[in-house]
């Protein structure tokens, strides 16, 4: 999709015709360039070897106080991510 994306914000011809959707095609391109950097923190949370120990361990690197499994958990990916746990991957 990426690739897409940057191929039609080169194209010319549509530069010409349509400069709007060429505006939010780049901008589509750059919110997926700036995502990529946190699959592999998605990549991490989404194993299912995964278990209670993992969770605990990745809670003490990122200073998360609390039980990061339980229901009642704030412990989302944004969180995570807005904690550090990327640097630690």
């Amino acid at each position: 999709m990426y690739k897409n994306l940057n191929q039609l914000t080169h194209n010319n011809i549509i530069k010409k015709i349509a400069p709007l959707t060429i505006k939010i095609a780049e901008d589509l391109a750059d919110d997926i360039k700036s995502f990529q950097k946190y699959i592999p923190v998605i990549a991490v949370f989404s194993n299912p070897g995964l278990k209670q120990r993992h969770f605990n361990q990745i809670s003490k690197v990122i200073n998360y106080e609390g039980d990061p499994l339980s229901s009642a958990s704030n412990l989302f990916l944004n969180k995570v991510i807005g904690l550090g746990a990327a640097e630690h991957i």
